[in-house]
């Protein structure tokens, strides 16, 4: 499993340089004529990135959760997430009336493209972590030990209302979303058939239906596995450093792209930088504990108490 998310995350790795590359070209040469030339048979690139950094948040939870929660979590995120959106697509709700192109790459039935569930998980679960470590530092400053597995069947009550988490998470999601749309317009990912007043012409309930949606969502992730994510990341760590940079390493692209629309840009250019400024912090990162910051599960040679946990890393 270890050996997987290693070849997995060297893939992600050049497939990110290689956007960025493409983002840039595209900027000075127009939209999409070089990917057109790399991906002849369609629109597939932002597809394969999304889906790795699907399979690394996925690999990385499944070294601290286990399989079976992981693909519980996976299921209730992008398959919900996917759900809504499909109904969203056929019946201009939750989010306004919109249409997908093909931009994204293939569609499921009813017009839903793949990347979409997968763009979701990216988002809410990196986001409900860094909240919770927010939240944590807000309402329990004084707890400093390390996290543990040890008390999976019990783990410690949070400090705060499961609401006020839910609430965080969709907030930040939201916050993302504003960096999304204007960069989907430029890539021409999907188109509004109805306009809003305030952020190039995205309707209003776009924003509200992000907000309810990611609050759902949040608060399934809580009842899911909210105390095993509590007990292992509450105090931050080197170990939230791969979820907490997924985000950012999608954000890059879209940060070249808006460059010809100033206050679209300054958003992101912001985001970035306060997302990036927030993970460092959490992480407590250093150098020196590249690559083994990325992985969740426990130290080489180190038992856990996790039976599942054992069997994922032993392969």
């Amino acid at each position: 499993m270890r050996t997987l998310f290693r070849v997995l995350l060297l893939w992600y790795a050049v497939w990110l340089v290689v956007g960025l590359g493409l983002a840039g070209y595209e900027l000075f040469q127009g939209y999409s004529k070089y990917s057109k030339a790399l991906f002849p048979t369609g629109h597939v690139e932002d597809l394969l990135f999304l889906a790795l950094a699907a399979a690394l948040l996925g690999l990385w939870l499944g070294s601290a959760l286990g399989a079976k929660k992981t693909w519980a979590l996976f299921a209730w995120v992008a398959g919900g997430a996917g759900l809504v959106e499909w109904y969203g697509v056929q019946h201009d709700l939750p989010f306004g009336e919109y249409q997908y192109t093909d931009h994204l790459g293939p569609s499921l039935p009813g017009g839903l493209p793949l990347a979409v569930p997968l763009a979701w998980w990216v988002v809410v679960v990196p986001v409900y972590l860094s909240a919770q470590t927010i939240l944590d530092l807000i309402f329990a400053p004084s707890r400093t030990e390390p996290p543990t597995l040890e008390n999976n069947s019990s783990p410690a009550p949070s400090p705060w209302p499961d609401r006020l988490l839910a609430g965080t998470t969709a907030l930040g999601a939201v916050a993302m979303d504003l960096a999304l749309e204007p960069a989907a317009q430029v890539r021409h990912y999907w188109w509004w058939n109805s306009s809003g007043a305030w952020w190039y012409d995205v309707p209003t309930l776009n924003f509200f239906g992000w907000l309810l949606v990611s609050f759902i969502l949040a608060l399934g992730l809580q009842w899911i596995a909210g105390p095993l994510l509590r007990e292992r990341f509450h105090a931050g760590g080197p170990q939230l450093l791969l979820p907490l940079l997924l985000p950012a390493t999608v954000l890059a692209p879209f940060w070249i792209d808006l460059a010809g629309q100033p206050l679209a840009h300054l958003w992101i250019s912001l985001l970035l930088i306060g997302w990036l400024s927030q993970t460092m912090f959490w992480t407590r990162f250093l150098p020196t504990l590249w690559p083994r910051a990325l992985w969740a599960g426990p130290p080489v040679g180190a038992p856990s108490t996790n039976p599942e946990m054992n069997r994922a890393d032993k392969s």
